[in-house]
């Protein structure tokens, strides 16, 4: 699993803390946090240079995750 955070966001720590917990269970977790964006970035993949960018590594995070 990636859990996806954005660093202007209130939630951000929630992402984290959820990776961790998935982590110490014994599961499979990444987190990544995203500077510069807030909460709802993904919708704005479109037309933000840096949503794109975050939308990109995440996808790529989650295709190395598949592929393992």
């Amino acid at each position: 699993m990636v859990v996806a955070s954005a660093a202007c966001d209130p939630l951000a720590d929630d992402g984290r803390d959820y990776a961790a917990r998935i982590t110490a269970a014994g599961g499979r977790a990444e987190w990544l946090l995203d500077e510069g964006l807030v909460h709802g970035w993904l919708r704005a993949r479109h037309t933000v240079p840096r949503a794109r960018a975050a939308f990109d590594r995440l996808c790529a995070r989650l295709a190395g995750m598949t592929a393992a």
